[in-house]
């Protein structure tokens, strides 16, 4: 196809495949040493906090220690009575939290002794918000709930005390109702059940209830085989989602629009790579990870060994590379091309497990493409390679 463009000329300019960057498994590994290192003083500015003001300097060192790994952390800390807890906060974001998840699977074992070393905010059935001069509670909202597909939920809230900041500062009013949503459900299950959010004038009418029951109502209506899991960020990372569209098959066409069918647990990659966003490629790139896609033709394979090979190459890459160098998001097949979807947690060793892999297998071909729709392909296995 006329969109597959490869090997930069100039490989340290280029965005599409940036070996040279510093991995995210390696910055996770160096923030997680600094952490070790300086964890006795944060627990110790959080126990003085109770008298002395000592917010600022805590989260400074906290930030500067997570740092390492991330471009721009966003974290909470705090004390649950017995252990301190550290709260890694995707704000919504379904690709970040990916990375999140990934940094705190990879939490060394002797922090667990002191630390909880959370994703998302959990739930708080008697949480008090202050915020821009106003006090609320769950118990001031009622809210109408209406089902959308995917076990989605669009949300009609109305709060008296929020009247008049919703009609000063509409931006504010709906910040300080997103982050209520997240300590009423938890901020995974927001993630994973809230599609939409209205804040009204007047009363939402008849259908509505309280906003503290609206997990029970999720529970019993929405969702009732998968609420017990989700606080899950791990699960929720593993939710997947089946598409299919119509291949386009002109000449010029941009690469993956050949598919028919596919599955992904990240779909905010596959729709901002088809609506030319680079967002979540430039926040992920930043600290050394990279969403792409290995592809290669299908001419002359069969349609019984398609998701098999796929399969295969998947397992020998994180043989070879190590299971935390990548995390696999999905596939999909086309009228040309299978493609296999991963966000590489350090790059140039799934890059190397790849060609390795890729080279005992019967394809003449095969490419690497970053979620970048004006990237280049590195190549990975071409007839002249075969073999070596």
């Amino acid at each position: 196809m006329a969109d597959v463009k490869t090997n930069h000329p100039n490989p340290e300019e280029d965005l599409s495949c940036p070996e040279h960057i510093t991995p995210f498994r390696t910055r996770t590994a160096k923030a997680w040493a600094a952490f070790t290192a300086s964890e006795a003083r944060l627990r110790n500015l959080m126990d003085r906090a109770r008298t002395e003001d000592t917010g600022r300097e805590l989260i400074t060192s906290c930030s500067e220690i997570l740092s390492a790994a991330f471009d721009g952390p966003a974290f909470e800390l705090g004390f649950d009575g017995k252990k301190y807890n550290l709260i890694l906060t995707p704000e919504g974001n379904r690709v970040r939290l990916f990375q999140l998840v990934y940094f705190a699977e990879h939490a060394p074992e002797h922090i667990k002794e002191h630390w909880n070393i959370l994703v998302g905010r959990t739930r708080s059935d008697n949480y008090v918000m202050r915020m821009h001069g106003l006090e609320v509670a769950a118990a001031d909202f009622t809210v109408r709930a209406e089902e959308r597909p995917g076990k989605k939920l669009a949300l009609s809230l109305y709060c008296e005390k929020l009247l008049p900041l919703l009609e000063a500062n509409e931006n504010n009013a709906y910040s300080l109702a997103y982050i209520l949503l997240d300590q009423v459900l938890g901020e995974i299950a927001s993630m994973r059940y809230i599609d939409d959010v209205r804040l009204l004038s007047a009363p939402a009418g008849a259908d509505s209830l309280p906003l503290s029951e609206l997990p029970s109502y999720i529970e019993a209506t929405v969702d009732p085989d998968g609420w017990s899991a989700s606080a899950d960020p791990a699960a929720a990372c593993e939710c997947y989602t089946g598409y299919q569209s119509t291949p386009v098959l002109e000449e010029d066409a941009p690469l993956r629009a050949d598919v028919f069918v596919g599955m992904t647990c990240c779909l905010p990659l596959i729709n901002a790579y088809f609506g030319g966003d680079d967002y979540y490629m430039d926040l992920l790139y930043r600290d050394g990870a990279v969403p792409g896609f290995l592809y290669w033709p299908l001419e002359g394979i069969g349609k019984n060994e398609i998701l098999p090979l796929r399969d295969r190459i998947e397992a020998g890459i994180l043989e070879k590379a190590g299971a935390d160098a990548a995390t696999f998001t999905g596939g999909a097949t086309g009228e040309f091309y299978g493609y296999l979807d991963l966000i590489a947690w350090d790059f140039p060793a799934v890059i190397r497990a790849a060609k390795e892999v890729l080279a005992a297998t019967p394809l003449g071909q095969a490419c690497f493409r970053s979620f970048r729709r004006n990237a280049y392909s590195l190549t990975l296995k071409t007839p002249e390679t075969e073999g070596r």
